[in-house]
């Protein structure tokens, strides 16, 4: 096809025309950059779980033994009250043991010491993995003051 020599563009034509050129550059620059950094356009799930308390399901009161306690024999009970069924473990520098609690929520277990210092720490854990942990020290001397 052949143009005339005194063709002119009219003003309204040359907007739409530059308007049109403007937003396709924009799409193409636009879908480039959506193409090169799609991670940023990915949504993450957050998870929202805030602690504010300690539950109320899961308790933990051990009885015996008071803490800083001397004893003279090697071995000592450890017992206390938790929720029903929870597991609990009591473990020191030396050696771990772990027990249920009867339906009650009552356990009482016989410790092992060894000489010196021990510092023992009762953990229950119930079913929703939540857990709770008491520490006790108990000097165990095999010499009678």
């Amino acid at each position: 096809m052949k143009m005339p020599k005194d063709f002119a563009l009219s003003t309204k034509i040359f907007i739409i025309s530059h308007i049109a050129i403007l937003l396709s550059g924009l799409f193409f620059f636009g879908g480039l950059y959506y193409i090169l950094y799609q991670e940023k356009f990915q949504t993450v799930p957050v998870e929202y779980n805030p602690v504010t308390k300690e539950p109320v399901s899961l308790f933990l009161e051990v009885s015996s033994p008071e803490d800083e306690v001397l004893v003279y024999e090697d071995n000592i009970i450890i017992s206390g009250t938790t929720g029903s069924d929870a597991t609990v473990i009591i473990s020191s520098q030396d050696h771990d043991i772990g027990l249920q609690a009867s339906k009650d929520g009552e356990f009482n277990k016989v410790f092992q010491l060894s000489p010196g210092a021990n510092i023992i720490e009762i953990t229950v854990f119930d079913s929703e993995g939540s857990s709770k942990t008491v520490t006790r020290s108990a000097y165990y001397s095999d010499e009678k003051i």
